[in-house]
């Protein structure tokens, strides 16, 4: 990063990336002829998958006073590689070799005052490419359904805008922020039914496919409230609205949305000179995904800290989920293959600990915390 003037700075850089990964399926199956357990040669192989990719970025950030701006452009080249080996007849029909670009810019703006106001707002354009192994055309079987790929996958693309506000007090701050995520061409695995004639029957099978348009927008305030020293609440809240647009099969197109809601609140507090208390409260509420729904969940947890003599003796005692109300379950969209899952497991749980900070290692740690803080004494 080089400063092009006394308000900016201009950076420049090159990032490359390799990554290879080689994965084996081997699978047995009983013959009855033999009497053992034989080399099942539909199921069985090997890959080799590569992902490499090289990019330049410029990023150019100014300053106007009490304004901020932060502009960028990334460039993208990815190669994505994929052999197969171990099956039953050898052929390379369903290698992969093929490449990837894209442009990424981006605009960050931020602006403050002395009376504690900030401001924010960014845009972002970013790229998902599709993995080696959803773009070959192997079909993968397992014991009853299959999977496969889809080489006529395409790049999906989204837009990101951000915005928000942040009042900062000697009591706490409040923030006020919204966004927006726009999905083209989104990437998705697809669960649908048709004829096999490996198993001979209708089954269930898996493919990757360029299901269509999805978007995200919503709100989400933040505030922190310190009415006394030794006390701290802080709230969180996001609400916001999740669609999209998928054409599941020729005509057939599913368009729908949901708003949500997610919040969380901490409360911490110091009782004397040695305890600590805390509880924490997560809540979420009915919430849509691709072609699922997923139901609330609530929890609850407490806990306890205390130091004693100087801080050298450390207790704390937890509980996770004391209300028992932690609740899973989804109910699936899929006009194909659906279902609805609901189940509960003990989450509760009870955790106790104690430390002993011995001294030599406390007067260690003090020694390279001050040396990190600039409190050594200068020679």
């Amino acid at each position: 990063m080089k400063p092009y003037s006394k308000d900016g700075q201009v950076e420049l850089g090159v990032d490359a990336e390799y990554m290879r990964e080689r994965d084996a399926s081997v699978w047995d199956t009983l013959s009855t002829i033999a009497g053992r357990y034989v080399r099942d040669d539909a199921r069985t192989h090997t890959y080799i998958s590569g992902n490499h990719n090289v990019n330049g970025y410029v990023t150019l950030q100014h300053h106007f006073g009490p304004l901020t701006a932060k502009a960028g452009a990334r460039l993208y080249r990815e190669w994505k590689r994929l052999e197969f080996s171990d099956l039953a007849v050898p052929t390379a029909q369903y290698d992969i070799d093929t490449a990837f670009w894209s442009l990424v810019p981006s605009l960050h703006l931020s602006y403050s005052t002395q009376s504690g106001h900030s401001l924010t707002l960014s845009y972002t354009r970013r790229f998902t490419s599709p993995e080696a192994e959803s773009l070959t055309s192997f079909v993968d079987y397992k014991e009853d359904d299959y999977s496969t790929g889809n080489p006529l996958l395409r790049p999906s693309f989204s837009h990101n805008l951000e915005g928000g506000w942040t009042f900062y007090k000697q009591w706490g701050s409040l923030g006020l922020s919204g966004y927006l995520r726009a999905n083209t061409d989104e990437v998705q695995n697809i669960t649908d039914v048709a004829y096999s004639p490996f198993f001979g029957r209708m089954v269930s099978y898996i493919q990757p496919r360029n299901i269509g348009n999805s978007h995200t927008y919503g709100g989400q305030l933040n505030a922190t409230w310190r009415p006394k020293p030794f006390v701290n609440i802080r709230f969180n809240a996001n609400v916001f609205s999740y669609g999209y647009t998928v054409e599941y099969r020729p005509g057939e197109v599913q368009d729908t949305s949901m708003l949500a809601l997610t919040s969380r609140l901490n409360v911490w507090a110091k009782v004397g000179k040695t305890l600590q208390l805390f509880a924490n409260v997560n809540y979420s509420s009915r919430s849509l995904s691709l072609m699922t729904v997923s139901k609330p969940s609530l929890t609850v947890d407490l806990g306890c800290s205390a130091d004693f003599f100087d801080r050298r003796l450390s207790l704390f005692f937890n509980v996770s989920d004391i209300l028992h109300t932690a609740r899973f379950g989804s109910q699936s969209l899929n006009p194909y293959y659906g279902s609805n899952m609901e189940y509960t497991y003990n989450t509760t749980s009870a955790s106790i600990g104690l430390t002993w900070h011995i001294g030599k290692m406390e007067l260690e740690g003090m020694a390279r915390s001050g040396a990190s803080t600039g409190n050594a004494p200068s020679m």
